[in-house]
């Protein structure tokens, strides 16, 4: 092989180890905050698996094996979920929250409470295309979706939103009132 070939792929292998492990830093210097939510007074919510579709994993803390979801499980604040390809989990919090993650996507409820008559749920995908429906019917509720990319503040609305490497992050608004900001 010529020396001037091997001197260009030479290059180009470096080039490319360089700009994937830079991908990969920024990745995972601002990821959506997935550590323990900060304790707040208030009822915690309970999160009910409502449907599984194909391979959907579950754990209930960082340092915990995946676990395969199945229907009418029950969880707490800090459950994570995750789905293969062709697969989708839904889950429910009270009174009127549905949330669907489709396929090749992670999800982390990082914070599901009542307090002061006012349900406050935040939670953080990793990646993925999330669906968020909250039915208002007079009923308070600040409900946020972080992703690496973007924030998604929904108020008695239903949503999807979207955040696949190396696409920009989207969101799609179905009705009501949802305020998005895009980093």
């Amino acid at each position: 092989m010529p020396k001037t070939k091997l001197h260009h792929l030479a290059m180009l292998a470096a080039i490319t180890t360089g700009t994937l492990a830079l991908r990969a830093a920024a990745f995972q210097t601002n990821p959506p905050s997935t550590s323990a939510p900060a304790a707040t007074e208030g009822e915690q919510l309970t999160i009910t698996v409502a449907a599984v579709q194909g391979t959907v994993q579950y754990r209930t803390a960082d340092d915990q094996p995946w676990r395969t979801c199945t229907i009418g499980l029950e969880l707490g604040e800090g459950a994570e979920f995750r789905t293969g390809m062709r697969s989708a989990v839904q889950f429910t919090l009270p009174p009127n929250q549905t949330i669907t993650l489709d396929r090749l996507g992670t999800i982390k409820v990082l914070q599901a409470i009542k307090q002061h008559d006012a349900y406050k749920t935040d939670v953080g995908m990793k990646y993925g295309r999330t669906r968020y429906e909250v039915q208002a019917a007079g009923i308070e509720h600040e409900s946020t979706v972080r992703t690496p990319n973007s924030t998604l503040a929904v108020r008695g609305t239903g949503v999807n939103i979207t955040d696949e490497r190396p696409f920009e992050p989207t969101a799609f608004r179905y009705d009501g009132l949802a305020e998005w900001t895009a980093d």
